[in-house]
């Protein structure tokens, strides 16, 4: 069964690209000092042909708004949106995977 796109969800991966080394994250709650649990991500990321425009030219940024403004369509999204700590949690993490996504060359493995 072909993946969906690790980017966007939103449509299937035709390539798929290494990033070099496994990515963790660790989300914080705003409401106190304890850490929520680890999201670990491998190092092989599939992609779609839109995701993989911006990764082909280097726009991690360019990608990550993208990925935003799909998620701003999804009723689900909305409705996490609508709590602050929802929306901070979110926000923390892609823009925690991104910012590392933009620190390393993904190369294209097929």
């Amino acid at each position: 069964m072909p993946d969906n796109c690790d980017f966007c969800s939103q449509h299937l991966a035709t390539r798929h690209y290494d990033a070099g080394k496994d990515i963790v994250v660790r989300m914080f709650v705003e409401s106190g000092p304890e850490v929520g649990p680890a999201h670990n991500y491998t190092r092989v990321w599939a992609a779609c042909e839109r995701c993989s425009e911006f990764i082909d030219r280097g726009d991690i940024a360019g990608l990550k708004a993208l990925v935003f403004s799909l998620w701003n369509e999804s009723p689900e999204f909305v409705a996490l949106m609508a709590d602050p700590d929802g929306r901070a949690l979110a926000k923390q993490m892609l823009d925690t995977v991104y910012d590392t996504l933009a620190t390393v060359t993904m190369v294209r493995v097929k």
